[in-house]
């Protein structure tokens, strides 16, 4: 499975690819400077990882044609950035390594518990951050060895894969960011009032 892509999720892209080619050029020529972002969950996710790639390896040619006539590039032409959520493995080995290189802003959000975030299971790798979130609030990003095995798991559910548990999620992680960030502020403005008034 080295340097190959899933050919079921590639077909697939297959399908759509020029109409969202198309769409991204007649965007892209709206708004030139405007930052390129894919996502998608699920079957969505892995076509937008598929749709990132492309765009980031012809802007990648792109950018080295130019270099080789010292030409400099619009912001236009910059590697997209990609989020995707519970989506499967699209990319063998050495295309993952790649798009890695080429899409240094990815991030795949996984619910803990996902099962499809684990398929297929032998010859394929994911891209990006891994973004860990659940019903709690938590989330880890990237964890290591040890956080991945000291952290409570949910049970491999396919209920966790479904997008109002992702939404759930994602909006329960918010919640608890918002509400920290609250307590910190709080808590900051005790100290500095603290620290004026001993001055």
């Amino acid at each position: 499975a080295r340097g190959v892509v899933h050919k079921g999720f590639y077909e697939a892209f297959s399908e759509i690819r020029p109409f969202i080619m198309h769409e991204i050029a007649v965007a892209r020529q709206a708004r030139p400077d405007t930052g390129l972002v894919f996502t998608g969950h699920s079957l969505g996710g892995a076509l937008a990882t598929l749709a990132a790639f492309e765009w980031a390896a012809d802007a990648h040619r792109q950018r080295l044609a130019a270099e080789a006539v010292h030409v400099t590039l619009p912001a236009s032409v910059c590697a997209p950035r990609l989020f995707t959520f519970g989506s499967p493995r699209v990319f063998g080995y050495e295309m993952a390594r790649v798009a890695r290189q080429l899409i240094p802003r990815a991030y795949r959000v996984v619910n803990d518990g996902d099962v499809v975030t684990g398929v297929p299971i032998y010859g394929y790798k994911h891209v990006g951050d891994r973004v860990i979130v659940d019903e709690l609030g938590n989330l880890l990003v990237n964890p290591a060895f040890l956080e991945r095995r000291l952290h409570v798991r949910n049970a491999r559910s396919a209920n966790a894969h479904k997008s109002a548990a992702y939404v759930a999620n994602t909006k329960e992680c918010c919640a608890v960011y918002v509400e920290t960030t609250a307590e910190l502020v709080s808590a900051s403005k005790g100290h500095v009032a603290e620290l004026q008034r001993l001055h």
